[in-house]
């Protein structure tokens, strides 16, 4: 069972889309970062995941139990989770993958990155 699942999450301002369908199942421990370019909707999904902001379709689950679905969602307050804001400042002149890189050093001394080469299906700009 997949611990955080997003089953066609989107969220609608009228005709716009700020997510469209989006799709993620995260195991306990891994770690994922959300890159993109300003407006395709990387703070609306973490604010859906935590409760700040209803969604319009889709399921967030969390160990099989519904967090959010249009029919109602848990309060932020009842998630047992956080969301951290970062200032893209601390990194001024750097692009995306300068800035998410390096992430860790593996047990050799060995950089480890996390590389994304196109945004996930359901990002739009």
């Amino acid at each position: 069972m997949s611990r955080l699942k997003l089953s066609g999450v989107s969220k609608r301002y009228g005709d716009f889309f700020a997510v469209d369908s989006i799709k993620l199942e995260l195991q306990s421990g891994e770690f994922v970062s959300l890159l993109g370019p300003s407006g395709c909707g990387k703070t609306t999904t973490l604010r859906m995941i935590a409760g700040f902001v209803d969604l319009t379709a889709g399921i967030i689950e969390m160990d099989g139990q519904v967090l959010s679905s249009p029919a109602g969602s848990v309060p932020p307050d009842r998630r047992q989770m956080s969301m951290i804001f970062q200032s893209y400042a601390i990194w001024r002149g750097s692009n995306s993958s300068q800035a998410a890189a390096p992430i860790a050093k593996s047990s050799r001394g060995e950089v480890v990155t996390l590389s994304v080469s196109a945004p996930p299906r359901g990002f739009t700009t």
